[in-house]
């Protein structure tokens, strides 16, 4: 057997899973997004299970509701546009996450007063700047999480959107049990979540860290061998915080922002890693051939980044995720007004249930996928997601002649697994392509 072909291959995807002490950091950041994502999503869907009690509060035909969407999308068009301009800055007054929280506060502050009008041209001015902090939230989290985890993405990426996808299961059923009013109201207060953990982090990590200098100063006596194991230690955490932080910028903090990372001397980190590591092993006693041994390994585990994606792909991406986004808002927010008009459920609440199934599945097939996506490459997996949608929509076109509310949530139900796993796969699909994010 040749060299090449005894070395052990793992797919980029599998390091999404090994996860250390050093990676605590964007680890919590993480779980950052994740709630602001999961607010965002319940935010979002609770729209469409809201239609009907909307158009009664607001004195306008479900028809005329449709424009709230319409201005929504023009805020988030915006609040997308923005973002993507204010990622390209160097330097940024606040860190990536930070503002990111502060996008969550500006959609929650716009959900919490559109509950407190009923004004059919203020629901419609506040529904734009709500969309803009969609815009702002789902942008810059998108474009955070790679420069967090790196080619460990897929994983990562998979488990945010699972998040909006169980915000946008709570959100109908929300509405269809305590109304709209009352979830506008609870979504907007937790909206400020995000940013008070991130504060609060930030307060204990500070406090912490004081602490930490008075106990070192207080304790400036130790005996040799003490010394000897912090010496000791030092090479051990030396060598672990530079093999998995995956060649991330050592001076990053998720406070004051953070600077782009140059490739320029990409040889020289991986020397001194080398180096690093060799000097950890050889204390602890290891041998010089043990040494090279877990090297090589190392090297041939370590999924290495690609060119970055061409113009021509990134249109191609971009036309296929208005495509996309258009067939899930569509559905998800018209379909409790079409099984009310078609007969097909009873009341408001049926309705909204309906809604609240598809996004159920949907968090369902997200959280599915964070496993699946560890086993499979991430082309398989939009492949058999496409094909299920077709199916999904083959079986849709009967619902109005079946009729029946149980034919309808299954269709509901299927349509949510079909349409799951598809917006983060076609942003992680690159790297299946020899591409980095």
């Amino acid at each position: 057997m040749s060299e090449s072909s005894s070395k052990r291959k793992v797919k980029p995807t599998a390091a999404g899973c090994v996860v250390t002490w050093a990676d605590f950091e964007i680890v919590l950041i993480s779980f950052t997004c994740f709630a602001a994502f999961t607010i965002y999503g319940a935010s979002n869907a609770a729209l469409g299970a809201s239609v009907p009690a909307l158009a009664r509060a607001l004195h306008k035909p479900e028809s005329r509701i449709g424009f709230i969407f319409i201005f929504r999308g023009a805020g988030f068009l915006v609040g997308t546009l923005g973002s993507a301009v204010l990622m390209n800055f160097e330097t940024l007054p606040l860190s990536k996450e930070v503002i990111t929280c502060w996008a969550s506060i500006v959609m929650g502050v716009m959900t919490y007063l559109i509950s407190c009008t009923d004004d059919y041209n203020t629901v419609l001015f506040l529904s734009v700047f709500q969309g803009f902090g969609f815009g702002g939230i789902d942008c810059i989290s998108n474009c955070l999480f790679p420069e967090l985890w790196d080619v460990r993405i897929q994983p990562w990426m998979q488990a945010l959107h699972l998040c909006f996808g169980i915000g946008a299961m709570i959100g109908p059923t929300l509405v269809g049990s305590v109304g709209y009013v009352y979830t506008y109201r609870i979504l907007g207060v937790l909206a400020f979540l995000p940013l008070v953990a991130l504060q609060g982090y930030r307060l204990f990590a500070s406090a912490s860290s004081t602490a930490m200098k008075l106990t070192n100063s207080d304790n400036t006596a130790t005996n040799s061998d003490s010394q000897a194991n912090t010496e000791r230690y030092k090479y051990i955490s030396t060598s672990i915080t530079e093999d998995d932080d995956m060649n991330m910028d050592s001076t990053y903090s998720p406070f004051t922002g953070r600077t782009k990372v140059s490739t320029e001397n990409d040889s020289e980190t991986g020397a001194s890693t080398e180096r690093d590591s060799s000097t950890s092993l050889s204390s602890l006693g290891a041998t010089e051939s043990e040494a090279d041994s877990t090297k090589s390994n190392a090297s041939d585990t370590t999924p290495v980044a690609g060119p970055p994606v061409t113009f021509t792909l990134r249109m191609l991406i971009l036309f296929f995720y208005i495509i996309y986004t258009g067939s899930e808002a569509g559905y998800a927010g018209w379909i409790p007004v079409y099984v009310l008009q078609e007969h097909i459920a009873d009341n408001d609440s049926h309705a909204a249930y309906v809604a609240a199934t598809f996004w159920a599945t949907m968090t369902l097939g997200r959280m599915l996928a964070v496993f699946t996506a560890m086993a499979f490459s991430a082309t398989f997996m939009l492949r058999f997601h496409l094909t299920f949608t077709v199916v999904c929509c083959t079986m849709f076109m009967f619902v109005e002649s079946v009729g029946t509310i149980q034919y309808a949530l299954m269709v509901a139900a299927l349509m949510g697994l079909a349409l799951s796993a598809i917006y983060a796969l076609v942003m992680t699909i690159v790297i299946d392509y020899g591409y980095s994010m």
